[in-house]
This record gives C-alpha cells, sequence and structure tokens, in this order.
C-alpha cells in the first residue's frame, strides 16, 4: 500500500509542477521566436502580456510528419495561464488566421489554434476516459482545472477529483 500511495504522491506533485503551463497548438515557423508569439496571441485575445509574464516557452518534439510541433508555455504565474484559457475559451476556438498565421488544412480552412492544460500521461489518458464516459453518457459533466480532471456522475452530486486509477475504476463500475 506504501509504494502505491508514494507512486499517487509523485504523480499529484509532477501534476502540480505544471500547473503554469500550456500546451499551445499554433503554426510553425522556422525562424520564429515563440515568446513573441505568445504575447502576440494574448494581445488578439485583449489581454497585456510582457515578456517578464512567460518564464519559457519552446517547441515540443513530435513524431507526427507534417503537423506543427506543439509549443509548451510556461507561464510565471498561474493567474496568467488561467487568463489566456479563459480568454481563449472565450474566443471560440480562435483559428490560425487569427494570430496572423496564413496556414490552412487540407480543406483550405484556416487551422484551429488550441490551448491545453500540460497533463502528465496518466492524467491525459484519464481525461480521455472521461471524455469517453461523456460521450456514452456515463457522466454527467466534467472538468479539467491545472490538468486535474474533476467529474460528475449525476447533476445532483458534487465534482469528485479523478486522480487515481483507483478512482477511475470506481467511476467506471458505478456505471454498471
Amino acid at each position: 500500500m506504501k509504494i502505491r500511495e508514494s507512486k499517487d504522491e509523485v504523480e499529484n506533485l509532477n501534476q502540480y509542477v505544471r500547473r503554469n503551463n500550456v500546451i499551445l497548438g499554433i503554426p510553425e515557423k522556422s525562424d520564429e521566436d515563440t515568446n513573441q508569439l505568445v504575447i502576440r496571441i494574448g494581445e488578439r485575445l485583449g489581454m497585456t502580456l510582457e515578456e517578464r509574464d512567460v518564464d519559457i516557452s519552446h517547441r515540443l518534439p513530435s513524431r507526427a510528419k507534417g503537423v506543427p510541433r506543439p509549443s509548451l508555455v510556461k507561464f510565471n504565474n498561474r493567474w496568467m495561464k488561467q487568463k489566456i484559457m479563459m480568454s481563449a475559451a472565450a474566443n471560440q476556438k480562435p483559428k490560425s488566421d487569427f494570430v496572423g498565421f496564413d496556414t490552412k488544412g487540407k480543406d483550405e480552412k484556416p487551422l484551429p489554434i488550441y490551448f491545453n492544460d500540460h497533463q502528465t500521461k496518466l492524467n491525459a489518458s484519464m481525461a480521455k476516459r472521461i471524455r469517453d464516459l461523456k460521450r456514452e453518457r456515463e457522466v454527467c459533466r466534467y472538468k479539467i482545472r491545472n490538468g486535474v480532471v474533476s467529474v460528475k456522475v449525476k447533476e445532483e452530486e458534487d465534482y469528485q477529483v479523478v486522480n487515481t486509477i483507483e478512482k477511475l475504476q470506481a467511476i467506471e463500475k458505478s456505471e454498471e
């Protein structure tokens, strides 16, 4: 039992250190400055971002060919991260032309820009399973905040954090 608790604690700490991070899906240019790109996106979202608001940003490695590599952006505080995530959500799925890219997909339409929490592999896989359960109408609602998934199985219930495999399995079993 101690080993399981230690693994859960490490997982929770790994997610906690990512709380200021955003995974940003944007078109890619060979000579780009990702910090300046983040500042420009902030401006287009109606925010005032400065260089000091971004701790670091860079492209992540990707095995996918012909697809822009996602960017990791670490903000200096979680409030700025939340502000940009909420602004992006309020703009209802901005596209590449929103920030001045003329990049188009196969259908000749501007590519979507996405803003995601930086999740650990475990939390990302649990979030995917919860989204599937939502689609199957096995859970009522879910939310992801700072990479952590919370679920309402029934409308009258409170949200419960799903941060271990055991909690996910308990939700799946309650639906059987």
